[in-house]
């Protein structure tokens, strides 16, 4: 995930059912200055702690269909990326306030 995190002209990331879902592995990707789209579908491991380390990446939109993130922590941490579209774990969308 470092030298992922590292390209200069990532844009769309899909780590859809991957293992990559701690704060550990995500971590590196908030140093992205490119990334806009990160999906996280069926990351069942992912937790808010994995979420927080995202913080930085200049996110537009974020797929977490299929996680068991609950939607009050998720909007919480969204706040760090005003503006994005949020898929929440059940399905539902929730577009971040500038």
């Amino acid at each position: 995930m470092v030298e992922i995190g590292k390209l200069p002209v990532l844009g769309n990331l899909d780590l859809t059912s991957s293992s990559a879902g701690t704060a550990n592995h995500l971590a590196p990707l908030a140093a992205s200055r490119s990334l806009r789209s990160l999906r996280l579908v069926w990351c069942r491991q992912l937790d808010a702690a994995a979420l927080k380390a995202l913080v930085g990446a200049p996110l537009q939109e974020l797929d977490l269909y299929g996680t068991n993130l609950k939607p009050d922590e998720v909007k919480e941490i969204a706040k760090a990326w005003p503006g994005c579209s949020v898929k929440m774990s059940d399905g539902q969308r929730h577009l971040v306030p500038r």
